[in-house]
């Protein structure tokens, strides 16, 4: 799930500061994405199928995570002190995907038919 404003260069890199150590387990993966649509918050559409490529983790507090939390759209809001300092203490992980062109996955969103199966 790729929140709108959250990302710099999505769906090509994304940051994640949660199940970074589920990243080695899903690696080489087909797996499906979907992105916030602008038109509404938490309204999220199928983007395709991407593979993590590579991801490297970044220390709480490193000028990496300073820089890519100074960049975000969402970093604008007015937010406590308290907020901050826990976004910017946590470690992130920089993530690199590669889309997978294979017309076999299809949508995972829309329902396959028997026939459509076979």
């Amino acid at each position: 799930m790729v929140h709108a404003n959250a990302h710099i260069a999505p769906p090509k890199e994304l940051w994640t500061r949660y199940n970074i150590a589920q990243l080695a387990a899903n690696a080489g993966r087909p797996l499906p994405l979907f992105q916030e649509s602008a038109a509404g918050r938490h309204k999220f559409g199928y983007v395709g199928w991407y593979r993590i490529v590579r991801w490297n983790v970044c220390k709480g507090g490193s000028a990496e995570v300073r820089a890519f939390v100074a960049k975000r759209r969402v970093s604008q809001a007015d937010m406590p002190r308290e907020y901050w300092a826990g976004v910017l203490g946590q470690d992130w992980a920089r993530v690199q995907l590669d889309k997978v062109d294979d017309p076999a996955f299809g949508n995972p969103m829309v329902q396959k038919t028997a026939a459509s199966s076979q």
